[in-house]
């Protein structure tokens, strides 16, 4: 060999050693920086803090502790929500072909942490693993967790011992655990799970992009057992969108007498606008919600749900199957949000499009609930068994392939409209926002309630009887012209009444606009009278109506503009053998809401008490038709008629009556 030759090479491998040497040092000062830099980072900039840093560098290997300081913002309180635990670590600079950095770490919670942690682990001594920094940034480690015996009111819930890994950049996430065995016991009863694990790999953890799964070897009860159990997310980015299915499958599960197979419900949304999902998700979770949000928060966040929506997406089952002794089902539906034209608003009512259908073969249900099913119109026998299907698009709505009444669907997007229009312009309005209910007894109580209001048709109607369109929300700018008797709210319930003997929806719809124009009442306590109202149907469950009606009228007085309140208090009424207040109240409640269900049908009820068959037929005709399910509606009725048949006849007449007129066609005989 040339000595020029053997030099250059003496050099370069001298230049190697150098670097190589260099490389501890390296790591060494890159980890006393970046420890220095969090630790120095102002605490209102994260949610991981770091104090009372100890750090001693080396050139081989560091150590050192750290107070690691969990922050929870969204507490009221500076520290009252925080978690803090003592880190000690020592790290290892020596280089490996897979990592820059290796490290050990012990974890001890110390404060109130510290007792919750004896108490659920049995011990308050330390967590640890062992973990590295990749030549590309990524920070993993793997991590142990100590077996778990925690009881509380009669329940406990025990675990093995159990191990993991998690690894984390600037973007993405990755997390393993594995569990052999945990059992939860209490009330004379106890769920076993074996081998659980769970596995999540996400590329970009803002935007949910990657792949998630929870799966269950075997589970078990007293009373029933499964087996292969998974529960899996997948999400992937294409071209700014954002694509996502969600399965849900069990190999096996035994129950009772049944005995059912390869379970599987795949799910999926697909085309959400990528960059809008990921200002949601940081804007809203840095705020701690939607009531915190700064002036400029809520403009980006209503940026953002406009552009999602306007880009379109899809949802739906693409999948649902499952195997049973003698038979199987399969189904499918999806629903559709298409894209906004260019010039034209978000409209719901416009863009919204669904279809679905299911198929039950075989013996998985019996003669009489076939017979149920296909009487009622909801289904069709088939050569395999019987059939449902359903199609929807702008008002037009088919079941089986026959034309149906789509516009209470129609309707129901119409209303949701006006409220999504006045969040994308940042408009608050209090008398829209009130006149939502969030609790009706006609939907809490089972056993008295009359039929509530539903957020979109369940069921078909029956194919015995094509039921009248259902009034669609009246034009915003002028008032339909109606009789010049409807002047205030009582003389313009009379005259939906009056037009609902003469099936005239038309007038009914006049009569509705008109009410909207009256003046409303002044706006109250909410937050007083909705306590009382809570308070009153604590005591309706208690069947004391008496003081279920003095907690309500006090409740009325707080707030007169709750429509709520206002229902329920005419529901009470009836409770508590005063029907003659109660059309009263319900009458009065009409300027408040002329569109609902759970209002028109008490008030149906009310008169049924008072005698007044032919208005009480009418009032639950209009309950009907202002229904946003009508089948659900319907089935109430029915059950009316047989519970009430015993204790209460002239009820249980009013109900009959009303169903034969809306399943039957056999319309009353009214006198004029």
């Amino acid at each position: 060999m040339k000595p020029a030759v053997r030099n250059a090479l003496i050099g370069l491998g001298a230049c190697g050693a150098v670097a190589v040497a260099a490389l501890p040092w390296l790591s060494s000062r890159a980890l006393d920086k970046q420890l220095a830099d969090m630790a120095a980072k102002p605490s209102g900039q994260s949610d991981i803090i770091l104090r009372n840093l100890q750090h001693k560098a080396g050139y081989l290997s560091s150590s050192g502790t750290v107070d690691v300081v969990l922050r929870d913002r969204c507490h009221e309180s500076d520290a009252g929500g925080n978690t803090t635990f003592r880190v000690s670590y020592e790290a290892h600079h020596f280089p490996t072909p897979t990592a820059a950095t290796r490290f050990d770490w012990k974890l001890t919670p110390t404060g109130d942490a510290s007792a919750a942690f004896a108490k659920v682990f049995g011990t308050d001594s330390p967590l640890s693993g062992q973990g590295a920094v990749s030549w590309r940034g990524m920070v993993q480690s793997e991590m142990r967790l100590p077996a778990i015996s925690y009881g509380s009111e009669g329940s406990r819930f025990e675990t093995e011992p159990s191990q993991g890994r998690i690894a984390a950049n600037d973007k993405a996430l990755q997390f393993n655990w594995n569990l052999d065995r945990a059992v939860l016991r209490g009330h004379g009863r106890a769920l076993e799970l074996k081998q659980l694990s769970i596995d999540m790999d996400l590329q970009d953890r803002h935007r949910g992009i990657g792949d998630m799964a929870l799966r269950i070897a075997t589970f078990g009860t007293q009373d029933a057992s499964g087996e292969g159990f998974e529960l899996k997310s997948v999400a992937s980015e294409h071209d700014g969108r954002i694509d996502s299915t969600f399965t849900q499958s069990l190999k096996r599960v035994q129950f009772a007498d049944q005995n059912l197979q390869d379970l599987v419900l795949e799910a999926s949304l697909k085309g959400l606008h990528a960059a809008s999902v990921e200002t949601l998700t940081t804007v809203l979770s840095n705020s701690c919600g939607m009531d915190t949000l700064t002036r400029d928060e809520s403009t980006r966040v209503r940026d953002a749900i406009k552009t999602l929506l306007s880009s379109g997406m899809t949802a739906g089952i693409n999948k649902l199957s499952g195997k049973g002794q003698g038979g199987a089902i399969e189904g499918q539906w999806s629903l559709a949000l298409a894209p906004v034209q260019t010039g034209q608003s978000v409209s719901l009512e416009q863009q919204v499009s669904s279809e679905g259908q299911v198929l039950v073969k075989g013996q998985v249900l019996n003669a009489a609930q076939k017979e149920m099913l296909v009487a009622s119109g909801f289904a069709v026998t088939t050569p395999e068994g019987i059939q449902s299907s359903f199609k929807y698009g702008k008002g037009t709505l088919t079941i089986n392939g026959k034309p149906r009444d789509g516009s209470g669907i129609q309707h129901m997007f119409a209303s949701l409209d006006e409220k999504l229009m006045m969040v994308l312009q940042g408009k608050v309005d209090t008398q829209v926002a009130d006149n939502e209910p969030e609790q009706e007894v006609a939907a809490d109580e089972p056993a008295e309630a009359a039929p509530a209001d539903a957020a979109a048709p369940a069921a078909p109607p029956s194919d015995e009887a094509q039921p009248p369109a259902q009034p669609a929300p009246a034009p915003a700018p002028a008032p339909a012209p109606v009789s010049n008797a409807c002047t205030d709210v009582a003389r313009c319930a009379r005259q939906t009444l009056l037009a609902a003997t003469r099936e005239d929806l038309d007038a009914i719809r006049q009569a509705a606009t008109r009410i909207d124009g009256f003046n409303k009442p002044d706006l109250g306590n909410k937050a007083q009278a909705r306590k009382l109202n809570n308070d009153a149907l604590a005591a309706l469950q208690q069947g004391d109506a008496q003081q279920a009606v003095t907690l309500l009228q006090n409740a009325q007085r707080e707030n007169p503009r709750d429509i709520e309140v206002a229902s329920n208090l005419g529901y009470a009424l009836i409770k508590a053998q005063r029907p003659k207040e109660a059309v009263a109240v319900l009458t009065n409640a009409l300027l408040l809401d002329p569109r609902r269900t759970s209002t028109w049908a008490p008030l149906g009820e009310a008169y049924a008490h008072l005698g007044q068959s032919a208005d009480a037929a009418a009032a639950l005709w209009t309950a009907w038709q202002w229904s946003g399910n009508r089948d659900r509606t319907l089935s109430a009725y029915m059950d009316k008629v047989q519970r009430e048949a015993a204790t209460r006849p002239p009820l249980a007449e009013a109900y009959q009556t009303t169903v034969l007129w809306i399943r039957d066609g056999q319309r009353p005989r009214f006198t004029k």
